[in-house]
């Protein structure tokens, strides 16, 4: 009988973290790193800074790290991004869709522009990366996909409107993506 596979080892396991290049994102990078895993960084930032924190994971925790600049606003990037790490590492494991940012204006002062960019980012962004990913994972016999949620994803607060109306929507997302692929052994989870 096979043995239940010990989920702090992620050797052999490849990662896309978006809005990985600081904050939560660079953590949990750095988790995956230093489980094994090889790992696709992905955000906004220095360069100089993204390079030094790509090259520092890599050197101290032995895996292949590499960074991808895709902005998950434009579908052609995303689907480069995943082609990327495919041909640079091989397969594709692990998503973590954690790109964005958190918008805190009144209801009302939320321009219509202001609601198209941040679903644009939060929402969209996550719908480009899994479309581009579950071929991928089921070549590869399943795959986790983590969509970063908060405190928004469960309730709201005065003037974070757009902001938890985009949480509330991968929530649900992650519950369609769950039931759906599932059966393929894509799990999915809001956390």
């Amino acid at each position: 009988q096979a043995r239940p596979r010990d989920m702090n080892d992620l050797r052999g396991q490849v990662a896309v973290i978006t809005g990985s290049t600081s904050g939560i994102g660079l953590a949990l990078a750095r988790a995956v790193a230093a489980r094994g895993g090889d790992v696709v960084l992905n955000g906004l930032g220095d360069p100089s800074e993204i390079e030094r924190n790509r090259a520092e994971m890599e050197a101290a925790c032995g895996v292949r790290v590499r960074y991808h600049a895709a902005d998950m606003r434009h579908g052609e990037e995303v689907a480069d991004m995943v082609a990327y790490a495919k041909h640079e590492l091989g397969r594709l494991d692990i998503l973590v869709n954690n790109a964005g940012v958190s918008m805190a204006k009144p209801f009302e002062d939320v321009s219509d522009e202001d609601w198209e960019s941040d679903f644009d980012l939060k929402v969209w962004g996550a719908i480009r990366l899994i479309r581009a990913v579950v071929p991928e994972m089921r070549k590869v016999g399943g795959g986790r996909i983590i969509n970063m949620g908060s405190t928004g994803s469960l309730g709201a607060e005065p003037g974070f409107g757009a902001y938890t109306a985009m949480k509330h929507g991968l929530t649900g997302l992650s519950k369609t993506i769950a039931a759906e692929f599932g059966v393929d052994g894509i799990l999915c989870n809001t956390v």
